[in-house]
């Protein structure tokens, strides 16, 4: 066992000894820490092999160490491997490897199902965002006629509890949860660990919404209260102390909380073309030369990478996802479609560090469409982590991601 793999275990096992209600260690909780150990070291093979055909490090050349394991201990001596940029790797769903259901990330089938891991949960609404809490998930929808928009769910997909307003943030490096509960006109900050029990809460202004977080902080996006005004990003720590962090660019779509830096469209002409840049929104400034030819998407959760897309997107989806170093702007891998099938990446959202989920829509162009959810590992492994739904008239077969950070 490496000593990433180790540790990944440890903080399993101390994390779970600190529960103040001792619960023994499930079976959920191995499986997840197995996942990403199993995921992780054929990342870590694949990636080994290339190293030795490249032989030496080169320039542009992307060093995985133990920053994506998001563990709480530092490693005296990371074990780092080499990979070279600018890998092409074809997304079909014929070939793709079938993988395990995301462990973090569900999906809508037919607007209604709304599929978790190995939950399925029919008719609770319209669902718009889910994140693991605890055993369970906390989910953000509405159910036409009811004034709530948020519940918890339970390992066995029962309702425990319902609030009248959500916006869910989550940390995956801790399991950290941020919501928020409105009554009225006022609203709270309300943060939960891994096991869903309250850490702090904290009076907000109304149109607060938690998008990250950073150290015990909490990065929250304030809506102006009209047009004329613009949003701000600001800091709240757990004693409710509220610190401005800036203004991000109009229309800004990713965020890095633990660094403040956004993602943004700072050019947009009558085409709907333009170009995107990563901007430092302390200091307004980008952190490198602005991109004309991709539309920069979202931060991998520890802020190494960034996914993307063609700067245009077209309303049938994108025809494919890469995934750039997000301080140079240099593309890692290009996730493409084989020549001869009509194919689109309609949602993605990062599953973990190294992993990212797309749904995609897919033709021969001879038979009808199929949809699915296709997890792309960083070393090019493409899974198909969903079944396989084949066209249909309703609009809504299509697959939804349910993830805060899933573009759409």
């Amino acid at each position: 066992m490496s000593p990433l793999d180790e540790l990944d275990l440890v903080r399993t096992l101390r994390t779970q000894a600190d529960r103040p209600d001792l619960t023994p260690i499930g079976l959920d909780d191995i499986k997840s820490t197995a996942r990403g150990i199993q995921r992780r070291r054929r990342i870590g093979t694949g990636l080994a092999a290339l190293a030795i055909v490249a032989g030496a490090a080169v320039p542009g050349a992307l060093l995985l160490g133990n920053e994506g394991s998001r563990v709480d201990d530092p490693i005296d001596e990371p074990a780092v491997v080499q990979l070279d940029y600018g890998r092409v790797v074809p997304l079909d769903l014929r070939d793709a490897e079938p993988g395990e259901p995301p462990a973090t990330t569900g999906f809508v089938v037919d607007g209604q199902t709304l599929r978790l891991g190995d939950l399925q949960v029919d008719d609770l609404g319209t669902t718009q965002q889910a994140v693991p809490l605890g055993d369970g998930w906390f989910v953000q929808g509405y159910v036409q006629g009811e004034d709530r928009y948020g519940w918890i769910l339970d390992a066995d997909g029962a309702v425990t509890d319902g609030f009248p307003s959500a916006a869910p943030a989550h940390d995956p490096a801790t399991g950290r949860t941020a919501y928020v509960v409105r009554e009225g006109d006022t609203a709270e900050l309300v943060v939960v660990d891994a096991d869903g029990v309250e850490l702090w809460r904290a009076d907000l202004s109304d149109g607060t919404v938690p998008r990250g977080f950073a150290g015990d902080d909490v990065i929250t996006l304030v809506e102006p209260a009209t047009k004329a005004e613009s949003p701000t990003l600001q800091r709240i720590s757990p004693d409710g102390t509220a610190t401005p962090i800036g203004t991000p660019p109009e229309g800004f779509e990713g965020l890095d909380a633990a660094t403040g830096r956004v993602t943004a469209q700072v050019d947009v002409r009558a085409d709907n073309t333009g170009c995107f840049a990563v901007i430092d929104v302390a200091t307004g400034q980008p952190a490198w030369e602005r991109t004309c030819e991709q539309g920069l998407r979202d931060f991998s959760p520890d802020g190494r990478f960034l996914s993307a897309g063609p700067a245009y997107r077209s309303g049938g989806g994108d025809p494919g996802i890469s995934v750039l170093d997000a301080t140079t702007g240099e593309t890692v891998v290009d996730f493409t479609a084989p020549q001869g099938l009509q194919f689109f990446v309609i949602q993605s959202a990062w599953e973990d560090a190294d992993s990212l989920l797309v749904s995609v829509d897919q033709s021969d162009g001879e038979g009808p469409a199929e949809y699915a959810v296709l997890r792309l590992d960083l070393d090019g492994t493409v899974e198909l982590v969903s079944e396989v739904l084949p066209w249909s008239e309703n609009a809504d077969q299509r697959l939804t991601l349910l993830h805060p950070q899933a573009q759409g």
